[in-house]
Parts: structure tokens; C-alpha cells; sequence
């Protein structure tokens, strides 16, 4: 079972790891509606002359242009779109937040495995060796990931925060 969450997690970060470098921003921006074209400039000069629509009420499900990352708002009032303007910003925060998450699981996990070996007998030495070797596995898989994608940031000058 241990075994498992750790390729579980691994896999994860692996796959966190190529959405961010797969992502490419979008040269070209078409605009739907006046709104969404006077947003992105930040005026709506430059809009005018478009003969834009006026933007749909921010009412999901309801029409299929609904652009959610104006419609939701943080708790301070913030849009989404102003705080993660693209999804691998979130997902940059999601891997950090996992990094730190398995960390902690592998530090729990550690410290389970000694004190199932003091305490459980001979088969609960043979159990803590099998979760250990998970863990030591997990630990080199996590530790793999991280130093892979600083490598590919070193080669190729991306700037990922991670």
C-alpha cells in the first residue's frame, strides 16, 4: 500500500512536472467580446473600432462563453485570472505544495517504520524493512523529479519556480 503512494506520488510530480514544460503561451489573442478585449489591454481604446459584443453575465453553464477566470473570484475579490494567469502557474504552486507534502509523508513514514521494528517481533521487522525499501524508493523517485526538472530549467533557461 505504501509502495503504491509512493509511485503514486512520483508519477504525479513526474506528470506535473511535463504539463509545466509542455505549456506554450498563445501568440495570438481572439477576443469574444468587448470586455474580454478592453481586460487584456487594459483600456478600451484600442477596442472600439471591433464591433466586440458586449460579454456574457459570468453565469457558468449557462452559455458556453463564459470565461470563468473573470466570473471567479478569490475571497479577497481578486479574479482567478489576475492571480493565476495561466494553468501552469497553479500547477507550479500544486507540485511545490506536493514536494513539501511528500516530504512530511516520507518523515511520518520513517519514523512508523522504526517503531514497528522496536515493537513488532520478527514479522514486524520484516513489514518495516518492506515499507521502508517503499519509502527509500518513493524518496529517490521524489528526489529524481526535482533534480531532473532543474536540470532541464539549467539547459533550456526556463523559468519554472519550483
Amino acid at each position: 500500500m505504501i509502495k503504491r503512494i509512493c509511485i503514486l506520488l512520483a508519477a504525479l510530480l513526474l506528470l506535473g512536472g511535463l504539463y509545466v514544460f509542455s505549456h506554450h503561451p498563445v501568440q495570438a489573442q481572439s477576443f469574444t467580446c468587448f470586455e474580454q478585449c478592453a481586460a487584456f489591454f487594459g483600456d478600451d481604446t484600442r477596442c472600439i473600432g471591433l464591433g466586440l459584443p458586449a460579454c456574457p453575465p459570468c453565469t457558468p453553464g449557462i452559455s458556453a462563453g463564459t470565461d470563468l477566470g473573470a466570473c471567479l473570484k478569490l475571497s479577497n475579490d481578486t479574479p482567478v485570472r489576475d492571480v493565476y494567469s495561466s494553468p501552469s502557474v497553479l500547477i507550479n504552486l500544486v507540485v511545490r505544495n506536493v514536494f513539501v507534502l511528500a516530504g512530511v509523508l516520507l518523515f511520518a513514514l520513517v519514523f512508523y517504520v522504526g517503531f514497528k521494528m522496536l515493537t513488532g517481533g520478527k514479522k514486524g521487522f520484516e513489514d518495516s524493512r518492506k515499507a521502508l525499501t517503499a519509502a527509500v524508493a518513493g524518496f529517490i523517485l521524489m528526489f529524481s523529479a526535482y533534480w531532473i526538472i532543474q536540470i532541464i530549467k539549467y539547459l533550456t533557461g526556463a523559468d519554472i519556480p519550483i
